[in-house]
């Protein structure tokens, strides 16, 4: 099913047609054992604790239940491994009202046998927010009028209803639901598009009636009766979705949000939604679906919303554009932070938010009261059958009351949405004057001062935090990388610094590989390296980075870097091992054939399959060879026996002329290709070392006796192809860069080459195995690579 993933989810309820994570693939699937029922409560996303709404999870057949049909289609997505942890702490907070996360079996196809397994959520009867079964029209009904902070209850209908019929499933108990709801929302004139407060809908028919009303009163006709409860549930609607505001937006935010001018004008002054391009900084920690605080650069508040994201994601999409969150997070739960309908204004002055506050106090008793004046005349005056004169003049008057609640709950959704604000805009680009509609210019020309402004203060801002490694020396100052990219070869490393490279606030080398660690240090000296950079001022510091892939495999260079630069931070890119070393056999047939006049001597590599089993051998004799030499001799010297007892010979030092290696001529002796005996080596032929330089655990227990792992950052070469904008925008939070726009990206010295043969490829894979796996251990994740 998904055996090369982490994880497989089934969906459903609203992940049919709302994921809001990246999957590798789906496809249609069903479980057995369980139906689904509109039996779960909602009190965080289509209702309110007052007004809860009614959303799907799954009943369990009962074990004396004798028919098979229970069987629950929805999809599955397999999820890719890296964003799996992720991926279901936002999934596990997102169906955080009363649903737990199993795992059952799937089945397609109609086979009897399971295709696989894959984890599911599912809210029991025993979570505090179940509601259980009701009547059709009672559920009905209850959806029909539910809102919440996701919006109304019966889109997540009529969604479900719809993503069923796209899958060509059949669900009764869905389709019913639909059926009910969509009569009522033809009864009071609802729109499938409409976003207006329930409230609003149902002041607006003035003549409904309900099929449920009570005929007890003998004093009220049935049509007196029926009009009466609608005014009096429209009244109540109004009551609890104006508190409903008032509790989700005079909160405690749970934590704020610093905008740009421009972020700010386009909120205040053309209702517009919360991009990340405009957000400067991100204060205090909170998940997605909280309320948070937007404040402009002076740290005063604007405006407050409900945000898609959490503070740790949009941390990451500081001034990123909106079409990239998917490159950036690997997944994207829209294109805004906040959206506009999540949004309203706040006025500094407290002040006129109480008076806001008093003016919807005295909306609702108006309201109330009209609603109980309406009831004392019809008693009253309406005993009979005969009074239909009196009755049209009560409707009439009833219309009239209406009105003026429709006309008063518009002026608190107006006052709501803008609440304080000194503007008058009308949310659709336009401004209102003199009563009349005229065209806003985009922006003032001022303004274009205040954002020039605005970003030479992030930047100067950003330059403050960049750490300074320039030094003077014999009258210069000299300046050396904060960055370097150390490995490993044909692993990327040419892609990441050509990008990195294009970003305003790192300085720019004259190569990309210096060598100056391990070829150059005893040699050139440190003016030498220097000189490879360029030149800073106190007025533009940049972050300084160079790229020497060779540097991991080179014995020496840990020690010498410690020595020189003890807080760099190093970027080492991470390849699948088989992979890596079928790149670089190609790219040394490339490098031989360009580089013959110049290297008319170098020994031509015999063909991939012998150079890879004649480098394990080189491997096993000289580097493993020793080890076991070492360990014997240990093991002979607590054994207290006489030392010319001890007859064995360090194959490190042994001419081994007599195997022929290709082109290990001139390492005869082991001490010739690995100068201190481990996996690192100082060797230069191109081919040499196609399967030491892949040994990636080795290599980086070497480094870690110089520097602790937090001065490193893996990148998994895998992810340049899938999340290259993921991959630079990792980097930048990294080094403490701002987002920058890359622009397209491109391979760079990508080549191509035949196929592998397989026999080989699997000798490699199972090679390598024992060593990623400690690999895996040591950084505590898992690369997915060959198996």
């Amino acid at each position: 099913m998904c055996e090369d993933l982490l994880v497989c989810l089934f969906g459903y309820g609203s992940i049919l047609w709302r994921p809001g994570f990246p999957y590798v693939r789906k496809f249609n699937a069903y479980i057995k054992g369980y139906k689904r029922m509109f039996y779960q409560g909602s009190t965080d996303h289509r209702g309110t604790p007052e007004a809860p709404g009614r959303v799907v999870t799954l009943i369990q057949k009962p074990k004396d239940y004798i028919e098979d049909d229970w069987i629950t289609w929805g999809t599955v997505y397999c999820i890719p491994d890296e964003e799996a942890e992720i991926i279901l702490k936002n999934l596990d907070y997102r169906e955080k009202g009363g649903y737990e996360r199993i795992e059952t079996d799937v089945y397609v196809n109609g086979k009897d046998t399971p295709h696989g397994k894959a984890l599911l959520y599912l809210a029991s009867n025993d979570n505090n927010e179940y509601l259980g079964a009701d009547t059709i029209d009672n559920i009905a009904l209850q959806i029909f009028k539910s809102v919440g902070p996701s919006g109304r209850n019966l889109d997540y209908l009529l969604k479900l209803a719809a993503s069923l019929r796209k899958m060509e499933v059949v669900d009764d108990h869905v389709f019913d639901l639909e059926s009910k709801v969509l009569e009522l929302m033809k009864l009071h004139n609802i729109s499938h598009s409409h976003e207006g407060h329930v409230a609003s809908r149902l002041l607006a028919d003035n003549g409904a009636q309900t099929n449920n009303a009570s005929h007890d009163d003998s004093s009220t006709s049935g049509d007196e009766t029926a009009i009466s409860a609608i005014t009096l549930s429209a009244a109540q609607d109004i009551a609890a979705e104006t508190l409903m505001l008032q509790k989700k937006y005079f909160t405690e935010p749970k934590g704020s949000i610093v905008i740009d001018s421009g972020a700010v004008q386009a909120i205040s002054q053309r209702a517009k939604s919360l991009l990340a391009i405009g957000i400067i900084r991100v204060v205090g920690s909170f998940e997605c679906d909280s309320l948070i605080s937007i404040l402009d650069t002076n740290n005063q508040e604007i405006s407050r919303g409900i945000t898609n994201y959490s503070s740790e994601e949009i941390s990451k999409l500081i001034g990123t554009h909106s079409g990239k969150i998917n490159q950036v997070l690997g997944f994207t739960r829209g294109e805004e932070i906040v959206e506009n309908k999540n949004l309203i204004l706040i006025n500094f002055d407290r002040k006129s938010i109480m008076i806001e506050k008093k003016q919807i106090l005295y909306v609702l008793l108006f309201s109330f009261m009209a609603v109980i004046a309406f009831q004392i005349y019809v008693t009253t005056n309406s005993t009979d059958n005969q009074s239909c004169p009196q009755l049209h003049e009560v409707l009439e008057q009833q219309k009239h009351y209406q009105s003026k609640i429709e006309e008063s709950l518009r002026d608190v959704n107006r006052k709501l949405s803008n609440i304080g604000s000194s503007g008058s805009a009308t949310g659709n680009g336009l401004v209102v004057n003199d009563g009349m509609p005229k065209k806003k210019d985009y922006m003032a020309p001022e303004d274009y001062e205040d954002i020039a402004q605005e970003l030479l203060a992030r930047q100067k801002q950003s330059r403050a935090n960049i750490p300074n490694t320039c030094f003077p020396l014999d009258g210069k100052t000299l300046c050396l990388p904060n960055f370097i990219i150390i490995g490993a070869m044909k692993a990327g490393t040419t892609f990441l610094d050509y990008y990195i490279q294009r970003h305003p606030l790192v300085a720019k080398h004259t190569k990309k590989e210096i060598w100056y660690f391990n070829s150059f240090y005893n040699s050139k000296g440190i003016e030498f390296y220097a000189d490879h950079f360029e030149t800073l001022t106190a007025e533009q510091p940049k972050l300084i980075g160079e790229a020497t892939p060779f540097y991991v495999n080179n014995p020496f260079t840990a020690a010498r870097m410690f020595a020189t630069l003890r807080n760099v931070k190093m970027i080492m890119m991470l390849r699948d091992p088989v992979d890596r070393v079928f790149s670089q056999y190609h790219f040394s047939l490339q490098w031989i054939s360009k580089n013959r006049e110049s290297a008319p001597k170098i020994t031509d590599p015999a063909d991939f399959e012998t150079m890879v089993r004649e480098e394990i051998d080189v491997i096993e004799t000289c580097v493993r060879g020793q080890e076991k030499f070492k360990e014997q001799q240990e093991e002979f010297k607590k054994s207290n026996r006489p030392a010319d007892e001890f007859d064995l010979q360090n194959p490190f030092y042994i001419n081994h002329a007599y195997k022929n290696w290709t082109f290990y001529k001139d390492c005869a002796k082991c001490d010739k290709c690995f100068q201190t005996g481990g996996i690192m080596h100082t060797s230069g032929h191109p081919s040499f070392g196609m399967i030491a330089k892949s040994l990636y655990y080795e290599q980086l227990y070497h480094w870690l006796s110089y520097f602790p792992m937090d001065q490193f950052l893996f990148i998994r070469y895998e992810d340049i192809q899938s999340y290259p904008e993921k991959v630079l925008r990792d980097l930048e939070i990294f080094l403490g860069l701002p987002a920058f726009d890359y622009g397209e990206f491109t391979p760079k010295n990508a080549g191509s080459h035949t196929q592998m043969n397989p026999e080989t490829r699997q000798l490699l894979v199972d090679y390598f195995k024992p060593h990623n796996e400690k690999l895996f251990k040591l950084l505590n994740k898992d690369f997915n690579w060959s198996t």
